[in-house]
């Protein structure tokens, strides 16, 4: 009996696997779109599993607009840095461009989200579990939507535990 038990389990130590999964847990990260769209937007990664590439097509949201919208949760690694750039443009000119870094984490999800508003506004006043955010030049000119007075677009960078979320 023992040897049979031996037998059987031997080709799961061989390739590495174990019986009672990896012990890492997930990490993720997910986009949203809030208050504004764009004709084309470009958001790309380095330093996750495989690099991100996304488009408008990944958003789900309003209709075919497809924004304001929110990606699917997209893998990435449990640790290291990720840089996120991204571009917004309207009628083929740029509203909005940039970098930022992401510190990664195991067992955690980072939500990203875009907004746009104005110089003198901080989103951390009515954000729960936002970890930072970033400002960067918006074109005005280009919005969709002229009755809009925004002059900064915002990346705000929060997250949470994937296996035991804090509930807000």
């Amino acid at each position: 009996m023992r040897s049979i038990f031996s037998i059987l389990l031997l080709p799961l130590f061989i390739s590495g696997c174990s019986l009672f999964g990896s012990d890492e847990e997930p990490a993720e990260i997910l986009f949203t779109v809030q208050n504004f769209s764009a004709d084309e937007l470009s958001i790309t990664t380095t330093g996750s599993k495989s690099g991100l590439n996304i488009t408008k097509s990944n958003f789900t949201g309003n209709g075919d607009d497809r924004l304001p919208g929110s990606t699917e949760s997209f893998s990435t690694d449990n640790e290291g840095t990720m840089t996120v750039n991204f571009s917004f443009l309207n009628e083929n000119s740029e509203l909005s461009e940039g970098d930022f870094e992401i510190e990664l984490r195991e067992d955690w999800q980072w939500s990203v989200n875009f907004q746009i508003d104005s110089a003198d506004y901080n989103p951390l006043d009515t954000c729960f579990g936002c970890q930072f955010y970033e400002s960067f030049e918006l074109n005005p000119m280009v919005l969709s939507n002229s009755e809009t007075e925004a002059d900064s677009l915002y990346v705000v960078v929060g997250g949470n535990y994937i296996s035991e979320p804090v509930i807000y």
